[in-house]
């Protein structure tokens, strides 16, 4: 970056930010507090009103030229507005305007390696949702979170079946590929998280409600593995071979601990809310992964391992041929792979006979 475009965007941090103290405006434009006193010097010799009160500051009628994009900016605000979050259908209007905006900044040349470039980088994640399915309760629910008044909902739980819900909503959050209301559920008396294509019915009440001051989105996701909470478990698991190379090789939470034994294997510990989601986690990896703590999460592991094991045992030993749950037959030799993959697993977790 030049220094005319730096002093631009010095300009541009300091009028959104008025207020703004040395050390994070010079963070901000990635230099040095030094460079900063030394542009701001410059900026005043150029007779640009920059004054320090309380941290830097313009005068509001000062005129600021707009910063062109470069092409890497473009690109990742392109990239950014192809997220599947924004396939919401009171989204695309937003969508389609933003991108406009962003061609009317470009130049013809910019423009054209921006095309020449498109494939570099890609959003492809799985959408498990249709974008007409949360309209219109994705816009009812934004506007009951702004003006702070209750909803009612007609939820269809997959524990619980149909009801219908009272609920203080906070936020809409898009969290593993889908949208979801969190929010204080009346009738659970806690708060709780509800699947936007799960909600049937939506009605915007007149009643409003006060926000918890204390609540805060971030402590509530702080020790879930995924969507699901519950009581605090410490958990401990040893993974070996394949699985070791990749628990180390790749974060799985923001909270856990990874240590490296001295024959490869990996001790992965974190503390967690609730077993269901980790457990089905650590079953992915079958006999390399080694539960060692707490007995609850075992005898989950072992209670999912003899229910896989009741579910093709008896087709694997007396009738190879035979179709699963009525679906298509299953290969003998991939019958015999899952029994003995779930009874080493049993092994290893375990010392119970298969």
């Amino acid at each position: 970056m030049g220094k005319f475009e730096r002093l631009l965007l010095e300009l541009n941090v300091i009028k959104g930010s008025p207020g703004i103290k040395t050390s994070e405006l010079a963070e901000r434009a990635g230099i040095s507090s030094r460079t900063i006193y030394r542009d701001i010097l410059s900026l005043s010799q150029a007779h640009i009103p920059v004054y320090y009160e309380n941290g830097y500051r313009i005068l509001k009628t000062a005129f600021l030229p707009t910063l062109n994009l470069t092409v890497d900016e473009a690109r990742v605000l392109r990239l950014a507005l192809s997220c599947p979050s924004l396939k919401r259908r009171d989204y695309a209007k937003i969508v389609k305007s933003l991108l406009a905006k962003i061609d009317t900044t470009l130049d013809s040349n910019t423009k054209s390696m921006i095309r020449s470039l498109s494939d570099v980088s890609q959003i492809k994640a799985i959408e498990h949702f249709t974008p007409s399915r949360l309209f219109p309760s994705a816009e009812i629910l934004e506007q009951a979170i702004q003006k702070c008044r209750k909803v009612r909902l007609t939820y269809d739980s997959i524990n619980s079946g149909r009801r219908e819900r009272t609920v203080h909503p906070y936020s809409l959050i898009f969290r593993e590929v889908v949208w979801y209301l969190l929010g204080f559920c009346e009738l659970r008396g806690d708060f709780r998280l509800f699947k936007l294509c799960r909600i049937k019915k939506i009605t915007l009440l007149d009643q409003g409600f006060d926000k918890d001051p204390k609540f805060s989105v971030d402590k509530f996701f702080e020790n879930r593995w995924q969507m699901l909470g519950g009581e605090l478990h410490r958990v401990k698991v040893k993974f070996t071979g394949s699985a070791a190379r990749c628990i180390e090789s790749t974060p799985h939470h923001p909270k856990e601990e990874i240590t490296k034994q001295k024959d490869g294997s990996v001790i992965y510990s974190l503390v967690v809310e609730g077993l269901e989601e980790i457990a089905r986690w650590i079953l992915t990896f079958g006999k390399e992964a080694i539960v060692l703590e707490p007995e609850e999460l075992k005898k989950k592991i072992i209670e999912t391992s003899h229910g896989i094991l009741a579910q093709y045992y008896q087709s694997i030993m007396i009738k190879p041929a035979v179709s699963v749950g009525g679906g298509p037959p299953l290969p003998p030799e991939l019958r015999l792979k899952l029994h003995f993959c779930a009874n080493k697993c049993l092994a290893k977790n375990f010392s119970i006979a298969p």
